[in-house]
């Protein structure tokens, strides 16, 4: 009768720890990490197993109670057989708190007996996939109560004719059914447990996607932000190409009327003509800047290799431009720096095509100072040679947020430019990705107020010998 009643406290003692380790686990672990949460709950069912033998039936140094219990719903619950079999152990450390003799020694062998067989199920469990749970359930109960049973006598806790008659009647039935009952009554927390976690679970998922849905909403409002941006810039450089058509046209056409006049001496229409052509080739420029940028974004522009001189280009630059810097009163030079080869491989009109380009803005935006060409050859990051093209100009310089968005179609550093300057806001897009076709780069350094320099860098592809210059 008082082993019963011992019984009866440990299990009652069992759903009131599980009712408080419930809260606990709801209010407290659900916030922690997977593998903190999981080690604290090994750990509280080896508790549970200590917490029994407090209150344990005690005959011949021997004690009895509902230890094993928590061993029984760790298999229905952990997943990794390791846990089984710490809490097995660490409940057979536990006995040895409560006496280091015989007794105890055999106690905690039989804990570890104990924890061994339920890995063995645990693994059994795997491989029979599809097993209810109160199949499992009745599976562990019987096994681990069975085992316990077995064991006491074998170890001699007690003399076998004691143990059959005083401890096996009681403990057995009595250990079975009241672990269906703690079970059953666990089951309930368990689910609620479950159920919690898949909340938990739900909101992190949700938490995740309404994350990633407001990175799509910001990303969507950047690039609708550049869309308009573009489409403002485009309308902008639509109405400054408007202009930039009607002058020469209307030139054209006044002219060519002024020169059909009867009245017109010889010495204008002389003028004039020149006046049209000039016109002519302003309005051929500025097609030409359309198509190239057409051409370029299509990836219709191929590059021709050929033999090019590069000192040579330099002074063909030199004589084109030294009349344009007589006339704005701005001096001009060319200089060079380091061996630069007899020849490279390269194509000769897009190379003109980004010098020339480069030139014309530098005088263009130079009111008073000077404009420099430098060509140098220095040494790549993959060891190579490479050959150093530096347009430098006393200008208003450009302003350092600006300095990337000159490189973009349409764009200028400040919307007036075109109007007060005229062009096409083109030319340095096109030169940059010619700058790439050619296998080079084109970069600017500038300070507002300062002047700029910017830098056309292509690879030296010549196996000739060098020459100083």
């Amino acid at each position: 009768m008082e082993l019963s009643k011992v019984f009866l406290i440990n299990i009652s003692m069992l759903v009131t720890f599980a009712y408080l380790t419930n809260l606990l686990y709801k209010n407290v672990l659900m916030r922690f990490s997977f593998r903190l949460k999981y080690g604290l709950t090994v750990l509280i069912f080896v508790l549970a197993g200590c917490m029994t033998m407090m209150f344990s039936f005690e005959i011949g140094g021997a004690r009895f109670d509902m230890r094993y219990v928590p061993v029984m719903l760790g298999i229905l619950v952990f997943t990794e057989p390791w846990a089984l079999f710490l809490i097995g152990a660490g409940i057979g450390v536990g006995r040895l708190f409560f006496g280091f003799d015989r007794a105890g020694f055999s106690g905690f062998t039989i804990a570890l007996l104990v924890g061994l067989a339920a890995v063995a199920i645990s693994y059994g469990f795997r491989r029979r996939q599809g097993l209810s749970y109160w199949k499992k359930a009745t599976i562990a109960i019987l096994v681990i109560n069975a085992l316990r049973v077995i064991l006491a006598p074998v170890f001699n806790v007690l003399p076998l004719k004691t143990y059959m008659a005083d401890v096996f009647p009681i403990s057995f039935p009595l250990g079975v059914l009241l672990s269906y009952f703690f079970i059953f009554m666990i089951r309930d927390f368990h689910i609620e447990q479950l159920k919690a976690e898949e909340i938990v679970r739900a909101n992190r998922l949700l938490r995740v996607r309404t994350d990633d849905l407001n990175e799509a909403k910001s990303a969507l409002e950047q690039k609708a932000e550049q869309l308009e941006a573009a489409s403002r810039y485009k309308s902008e450089f639509m109405a400054n190409m408007s202009h930039e058509l009607k002058t020469p046209l209307n030139s054209i056409l006044l002219l060519s009327q002024l020169q059909s006049d009867e009245d017109t001496s010889e010495e204008d229409r002389i003028k004039y003509a020149r006046l049209i052509h000039q016109s002519g080739s302003e309005l051929l420029n500025l097609v030409e800047d359309i198509l190239d940028l057409t051409k370029v974004e299509a990836g219709k522009i191929d590059v021709t290799d050929e033999k090019v001189n590069l000192v040579e280009v330099c002074r063909t630059l030199e004589e084109q431009f030294e009349v344009l810097a007589a006339n704005k009163g701005l001096g001009f030079h060319v200089s060079y720096g380091g061996e630069i080869p007899d020849w490279t491989l390269t194509d000769p009109m897009r190379l003109n095509q980004i010098l020339r380009n480069l030139l014309s803005n530098a005088f263009k935006f130079t009111a008073s100072g000077s404009v420099e060409l430098s060509l140098t050859v220095a040494t790549s990051s993959d060891g190579g040679s490479e050959a150093r093209f530096h347009v430098i100009d006393t200008g208003a310089g450009i302003l350092p947020e600006k300095q990337e968005e000159i490189f973009e179609a349409f764009r200028q550093e400040d919307g007036s430019i075109s109007r007060k300057y005229g062009g096409t806001g083109l030319g340095l897009a096109i030169s940059r990705q010619l700058a790439g076709l050619l296998g080079g780069r084109l970069e600017v350094y500038s300070e507002k107020g300062a002047g700029s320099c910017f830098t056309l860098t292509i690879p030296i592809r010549s196996e000739s010998a060098l020459t100083a210059v």
